[in-house]
């Protein structure tokens, strides 16, 4: 059974601050016993950006976390997952 993804809200964020957000086109489809990969165009606040950079630089360390919900629809039912990847100080 294909899977159509209808929705993905994703925010990366560095020390507990959002860098970059965005949401691929939706209606991309999964072809049953298929991996696909996913281009998610993101926006970037610049400011942020270059405060979290700046961070870096002066403490020497910076955690990071990409964290959203992908939005799955097949023939028989719709449902969302929340995906979370957190990587500690570095």
């Amino acid at each position: 059974m294909d899977v159509i993804i209808d929705r993905i809200d994703m925010d990366f964020l560095a020390n507990s601050k959002i860098i970059f957000n965005g949401s691929p086109t939706p209606g991309d489809t999964i072809l049953e016993d298929a991996t696909d990969t996913v281009t998610i165009p993101m926006d970037i606040d610049y400011k942020v950006l270059g405060e979290t950079l700046l961070e870096l630089v002066l403490k020497d360390s910076v955690s990071y976390e990409l964290r959203g919900t992908i939005f799955l629809e097949t023939e028989v039912v719709s449902d969302s997952f929340p995906i979370t990847i957190k990587k500690g100080t570095i």
